[in-house]
């Protein structure tokens, strides 16, 4: 079952705005021939932190009164609870989706998720229907992998989308990664 988005329409008129913004942009550079590209490529290219990333996914499936009206009930021992990112933790912690300093792997707000470790949190957070093809979708992910389940679900919910036949399970989760996965299960 896909939850799908909550998006209230402060997000939508923002998102419309962003959206605005980046087109009047992209006309101006070229139509002043100014190369802008680097400024819109450099921000996408960059690794997320483990709480930006873990936010991203939040705020796609709650609404703001939800995601603060959850109680702490788990402990995290590198969250003191006064840190930005603290509520959204605590929020999936609530719901289930991670389970304190026993999720897998000790929590650290400003690592790194990698692509494999964050499909596992999408596939809960999204409540994705498990989905298990022979052989794999990728030739960089093995059957026996501890992610296969969490990876090749999300591909079949269209979450992902490779030409090359490589999903890079490995790799560090990007904005431009996030932003496609948030923007193809959201909607």
């Amino acid at each position: 079952m896909n939850k799908g988005s909550k998006w209230s329409l402060q997000k939508k008129l923002a998102l419309l705005a962003g959206g605005l913004f980046l087109v009047l942009l992209i006309a101006y550079q070229f139509r002043s021939g100014s190369n802008l590209q680097g400024k819109f490529t450099t921000g996408l290219t960059s690794t997320l932190t483990k709480a930006e990333a873990l936010k991203m996914l939040v705020d796609d499936v709650l609404d703001e009164e939800e995601e603060l009206s959850i109680a702490n009930t788990c402990t995290f021992s590198k969250i003191t609870g006064t840190e930005w990112y603290a509520t959204y933790y605590y929020t999936a912690c609530s719901h289930g989706w991670i389970s304190g300093d026993s999720f897998g792997y000790k929590v650290d707000p400003t690592g790194a998720y990698t692509r494999a470790e964050v499909s596992e949190l999408a596939y809960k957070i999204y409540s994705v229907a498990a989905y298990i093809p022979a052989p794999s979708s990728y030739s960089d992910v093995s059957p026996s992998s501890t992610y296969y389940k969490y990876i090749e679900s999300l591909n079949h919910a269209g979450a992902y989308s490779s030409t090359s036949g490589t999903f890079g399970p490995d790799e560090t989760v990007t904005k431009a990664f996030m932003l496609y996965m948030t923007g193809h299960m959201g909607s």
